[in-house]
């Protein structure tokens, strides 16, 4: 994520790529797929990406219809030479790409990416990221250490027990239907900071009671 103080509206360039999830928090997992953000400038909006005479009639649809047109009509054919596989997903609520690209050290290792140009998550992430650094290394620490153990134990998806549930097999030999833990990333970001939050407020009525 972009630090503090980085303007975002570079009128020359017409996307702007942010990543955000777990990989962009330092809280991923060996499995953890790469989140990205693409987020258009005002560059975006007129020729070559859109035709000059549908310009004014693009600037008034709402903000899905205008992510289709950039992921299926920009962004998908530009990814066809890094993919080894690709998806476009695009009547999903949140329309995305999914693709594979080979790893950088390692050529065979194949990396998952989902593309989405919807910036709610990313300015969720955003805001964990800040909330969690301005408490300090040690909050970030604790952030790191209680979401491996709420992975573990099963509180958190992981994409380890996605696997798991996609591999296993039942008696009639189908395979058993994904795991799926009761919390996703998101909601489990918010607890930690709501726990973070009590535990200052706990130590300043501490601090003041002794006073």
């Amino acid at each position: 994520l972009d630090p503090p103080g980085i303007d975002r509206s570079h009128h020359e360039r017409p996307f702007l790529v942010q990543p955000f999830g777990s990989v962009a928090l330092c809280l991923c997992e060996p499995e953890s797929d790469i989140d990205l953000c693409v987020l258009p400038s005002l560059a975006a909006f007129r020729p070559p990406y859109i035709d000059a005479a549908m310009v004014a009639h693009f600037t008034q649809l709402d903000t899905s219809t205008q992510a289709r047109h950039f992921l299926q009509v920009i962004l998908s054919p530009a990814l066809d030479d890094i993919a080894m596989s690709k998806r476009d997903v695009l009547n999903a609520p949140v329309p995305l790409i999914r693709l594979k690209v080979a790893g950088v050290i390692d050529a065979g290792e194949e990396i998952s990416v989902d593309i989405a140009m919807n910036d709610e998550s990313l300015k969720k992430a955003e805001h964990f990221q800040k909330s969690v650094h301005d408490k300090g290394f040690a909050a970030f620490g604790a952030a790191v250490l209680a979401t491996h153990w709420a992975r573990s134990v099963g509180l958190v998806r992981s994409l380890r027990d996605a696997r798991v549930g996609a591999d296993a097999a039942i008696p009639n030999g189908r395979a058993a239907q994904e795991i799926q833990a009761p919390m996703v990333p998101g909601e489990w970001h918010a607890v930690l900071l709501h726990v973070f939050d009590a535990a200052a407020e706990l130590r300043q009525l501490m601090a003041s009671s002794s006073a």
